[in-house]
């Protein structure tokens, strides 16, 4: 039987609260009614079937919460929220320091105007007064004439003395490739921007040469800011380990540490630094893939890849976050892998074989509603993969790694008389320059938010968004341009 978008919406609740801690307080009907394209009453019916099921609590007046057995935070969240009013001013309180925390309300601007907040989140003018008034208090904002601007006043006004931050990379001291050709180098620059905007200026530096530097800093009693180190992976923690055992007690509350981690499990990192994971930015990219899928309507995708592009481990659990994001919430969504083969390729390739036993239970607990066997069915190799991807004419989008692909794929389908996107919508994950001409929809990382939070995270200003794990989390979006429909 076709599943409803009622359903889709309990499954995708469920999904979300297998995720979340103990009493946390979901999201207003109203905006789950929005957000779905649902009525209240529809919501508000399938809330009350999962409450009768004690999936959820439902306070009247204060909202619907993830359970907790001991019944301590619902006397918590009592007591907090009061009333109806109060409650919806705590809400917008916590949205807005999550908006901060992410870095979209920015240090040194201004909160948006009342109305707007005020339409956002289909609440009252006077509700929006009373939670900037509550962020003042708070210490987030400051009201400077009628507006109120993300910062304190002295950290507004004051200029701060020029100090130096270590940005560090194992193996080499040539930084060239970070600032001007990788993906990342967007963030990077605007890091750096950044820094120097607030009193900093970076040092580039080689990783292997910092335990002289920290005896240095020690000896001298003179510290820098912070260190950055780039492209972590699990080859560098032994010497990490050891710099953190010998210097991070004299460098704890002294110096601000940031990790940029290329792959692997840094997970110990986290007491000692801030860390920004690739793992993280995939699983964002993915967990925003599959929700524009979903609310765009789409029931079926092809992801096109060359075989060249599974050389890498990490690359492979991408493609598989994305596949199973979207079938978490929709168990019978198509996502059907294309693949071309490297000429004279016999390898033909199964998920399994990429995925060791404690990877694949952590999958399942991710992604409980998923089927992760059954996407092997729909792995297809092909040397003519656009030719593969038209005989699924339902399939109304087509998704490629590689933008270079995509502009393949484009003029394929033109010379066949198929129109993009009225035809097939076409995006893409690189948003490569070369290809700005061509259109091509996005999903990835917003590299000046990324560059921005970064940069906080060294002058520890604001507080951080972080992951259940510690991570730093990371903002991504999908943009619509001319190859998918608006």
């Amino acid at each position: 039987m076709p599943v409803t978008r009622a359903q889709e919406f309990q499954q995708w609740i469920l999904a979300e609260i297998a995720k979340l801690p103990a009493d946390t307080c979901l999201p207003p009907d109203r905006e789950l009614s929005a957000q779905w394209g649902l009525s209240t009453i529809t919501v508000q019916r399938v809330l009350a079937k999962l409450r009768d099921e004690g999936t959820v609590i439902r306070i009247p007046g204060k909202g619907t919460f993830t359970p907790n057995g001991n019944k301590m935070g619902l006397t918590t969240l009592q007591i907090k929220a009061g009333t109806l009013r109060e409650s919806s001013v705590e809400h917008l309180v916590s949205s807005l320091v999550r908006l901060i925390s992410e870095g979209v309300y920015r240090k040194g601007k201004a909160l948006p105007p009342v109305k707007f907040v005020r339409n956002q989140f289909k609440v009252s003018s006077e509700t929006v007064t009373t939670a900037y008034q509550r962020l003042e208090q708070l210490g987030y904002v400051e009201k400077i004439g009628k507006s109120y601007w993300v910062g304190r006043l002295d950290q507004l006004m004051t200029q701060h003395a020029v100090q130096e931050v270590f940005f560090l990379r194992f193996g080499t001291d040539d930084f060239q490739e970070i600032f001007n050709s990788e993906p990342i180098a967007l963030a990077f620059q605007k890091m750096e921007r950044e820094l120097y905007n607030g009193g900093y200026f970076l040092h580039p530096e080689k990783a292997e040469n910092l335990p002289e530097l920290a005896r240095e800093w020690e000896a001298k009693w003179r510290y820098p800011a912070g260190i950055v180190f780039y492209a972590v992976d699990p080859s560098h923690l032994p010497f990490l380990r050891d710099f953190f055992d010998k210097h991070g007690a004299q460098l704890k509350n002294r110096v601000r540490v940031l990790v940029h981690g290329a792959n692997g499990n840094l997970t110990e990192l986290v007491p000692h630094a801030q860390v920004f994971l690739r793992g993280n930015v995939d699983t964002e990219k993915a967990r925003v893939l599959a929700y524009y899928l979903l609310n765009a309507g789409y029931r079926e995708a092809n992801f096109c890849i060359d075989e060249t592009d599974l050389s890498e481990f990490v690359d492979v659990r991408f493609f598989l976050k994305i596949a199973l994001s979207v079938k978490n919430i929709i168990p019978d969504f198509v996502f059907r892998f294309i693949i071309r083969p490297k000429p004279g390729s016999t390898v033909r390739l199964a998920f399994s074989d990429h995925l060791d036993e404690g990877y694949r239970t952590y999958l399942k607990s991710k992604y409980p509603n998923a089927n992760l066997e059954n996407l092997e069915s729909h792995v297809q190799f092909s040397t003519e993969p656009f030719a593969a991807c038209a005989e699924h004419p339902a399939t109304r989008i087509w998704i490629f790694f590689r933008d270079q692909m995509a502009a393949e794929a484009m003029d394929w389908l033109r010379a066949r008389g198929k129109s993009v996107p009225q035809d097939v919508a076409i995006a893409g994950f690189q948003n490569d320059p070369r290809y700005y001409h061509l259109g091509i929809s996005t999903c990835g990382p917003d590299w000046d938010n990324m560059g921005y939070v970064m940069a906080h995270a060294i002058i520890g200003d604001i507080k951080l968004s972080k992951s259940r794990k510690g991570f730093v989390k990371v903002r991504c979006h999908m943009v619509d341009k001319l190859t998918t429909p608006r």
